[in-house]
């Protein structure tokens, strides 16, 4: 995500933004989070022999 992207949503949220590194170490935090998480939806689809269409769609869904 570009510095321009995460300005604009934390403007979005009405985020007080009071120092860009700031917030560009806490989007860093959130996207890994955020890709463990999807990696492992994505192993427990494997474990299940359940195709890429499906862990896509659990992950847009939010379910675990």
């Amino acid at each position: 995500m570009t510095r321009e992207e995460l300005i604009a949503l934390a403007e979005e949220a009405d985020c007080a933004i009071h120092e860009i590194a700031e917030l560009e170490r806490f989007a860093n935090l959130v996207a890994a989070k955020e890709r463990e998480e999807c990696a492992g939806i994505c192993e427990r689809f494997y474990a299940r022999e359940m195709n890429a269409a499906e862990c896509a769609a659990a992950i847009r869904a939010g379910k675990p």
